[in-house]
């Protein structure tokens, strides 16, 4: 029998710092959640992926307020 991965629900958080390896980290209720794509300053909504005992990894959904640092790409 497979294993079912479990769904976890989307969350929305302030984007405290950022990871040497340039991932967001949010704290949230519980522990802290590394999202790919997110820059510090930034209100993201995202969605957990992976569960580790001290922090979570976590998909960027969506950048509620951006950040001052974000630019748009150019073409």
């Amino acid at each position: 029998m497979s294993r079912r991965r479990k769904e976890f629900p989307e969350e929305s958080a302030r984007i405290r710092d950022m990871t040497v390896d340039g991932r967001g980290i949010a704290d949230t209720v519980g522990k802290s959640a590394f999202i790919d794509g997110a820059i510090s300053g930034e209100t993201a909504r995202f969605r957990r992926q992976h569960s580790h005992s001290n922090y979570d990894e976590a998909l960027l959904l969506e950048v509620i307020e951006p950040s001052a640092d974000r630019i748009s790409p150019a073409c």
